[in-house]
């Protein structure tokens, strides 16, 4: 499972047409890859015109499972990612040394004056 802010590579299509065949095997009236959520030739037409590396910011995921993504206005699903390209890492808050050292600000006073 990933989560937002992480960047994760998307599947080409012929790794989805090697993984659950291609639209022509079924019978398929759409350009669409029969997988357990439907992978569309649309889908891949925008993904490589938005991104060449294939790789989309995860913007959040719903409950059910599907990710919306920052770049691109698809929903998808687990199937469709490769890997996880780059993991977000939380940035950490700036504190200022008061804090660092668990000082109010009144025992920081005292405490830099005095040149303890």
């Amino acid at each position: 499972m990933y989560r937002h802010g992480d960047k994760v590579k998307i599947k080409t299509w012929d790794q989805m047409v090697e993984e659950y065949g291609s639209p022509e095997d079924y019978g398929s009236p759409f350009d669409s890859i029969a997988c357990v959520h439907g992978f569309y030739g649309r889908m891949e037409e925008e993904l490589n015109r938005i991104s060449i590396n294939r790789v989309l910011t995860i913007k959040r995921r719903k409950e059910d499972g599907w990710y919306h993504m920052k770049e691109i206005g698809w929903n998808w699903k687990e199937d469709f990612i490769e890997c996880l390209a780059e993991k977000y890492v939380e940035p950490i808050p700036v504190r200022n040394r008061f804090e660092l050292m668990d000082l109010d600000y009144f025992s920081a006073k005292k405490y830099f004056i005095a040149g303890i």
